[in-house]
């Protein structure tokens, strides 16, 4: 049986067994990533942004629980089985993955993907003498620490902002800073600008957004954990 004592995240607990049939009927799990598929059922009744995706060794998907491929792949468990990950993400996203997750889980990437926050960690599983590499992820919003419960975060390199995604990358910025709950002075002092010259901005934003208050324009920044060094990512879209 697999242990789940180096689970990621909220799953760092005592976790009872439960039946993977309830957390996905549509994907038939490896038995060595059940263990695991369990555990993160058995979590997400604490908190149901949490699920988890297998790949093998050619990175194609051969198990996904219905939270993680409505969050990563915007489909549903079945339709992604079988498909490689660059065919259900992007391909931006997909190259170098392998390289980026590492075998340990010993790191937390932090991605950006669809207007939401999303933290992955990976880690290898032996079934049946198949090497598989199940993939954690949970939304998580507002702003991520360098350390996540004693893990390093590391940034993907790519960003699919979703709704913000028709913003300019200072607007990007700006809006980040206003999710911070910086006041129009604050910022303005921050990036060397007049009050007017960021009023500008905010309203600009309001504009695209089609919204005027600016706690709205925070709520999609704490949504997507933005931070001002966001604005310089590689923009991609999610494939549908």
């Amino acid at each position: 049986m697999t242990s789940t004592g180096n689970l990621p995240f909220e799953y760092r607990r005592s976790i009872g067994r439960a039946s993977v049939a309830q957390y996905s009927k549509q994907s038939e799990a490896p038995s060595a990533v059940a263990t695991i598929a369990e555990a993160v059922f058995e979590a997400s009744k604490a908190s149901p942004r949490m699920g988890v995706y297998v790949l093998d060794r050619e990175m194609r998907l051969t198990y996904a629980t219905a939270t993680a491929a409505e969050m990563m792949f915007r489909s549903g468990e079945a339709d992604v089985v079988g498909r490689s990950l660059s065919s259900v993400v992007s391909p931006e996203y997909a190259a170098g993955f392998a390289d980026r997750m590492g075998e340990d889980g010993m790191q937390v990437e932090r991605l950006i993907w669809g207007g939401s926050q999303i933290l992955s960690q990976c880690r290898f599983v032996n079934d049946h003498s198949e090497i598989l590499r199940a993939c954690v992820v949970q939304r998580v919003g507002g702003l991520v620490p360098d350390l996540w419960n004693g893990l390093k975060v590391m940034g993907a390199p790519v960003a699919d902002f979703g709704p913000l995604d028709c913003l300019s990358d200072r607007e990007i910025e700006m809006a980040a800073l206003i999710g911070m709950g910086m006041t129009v002075k604050e910022i303005a002092e921050h990036v060397h600008r007049s009050a007017k010259t960021v009023e500008n901005h905010r309203i600009s934003i309001g504009r695209k957004l089609g919204i005027s208050d600016r706690l709205q324009i925070a709520l999609l920044a704490y949504n997507a954990g933005l931070k001002p060094e966001d604005s310089g990512l590689k923009r991609v879209r999610r494939v549908a």
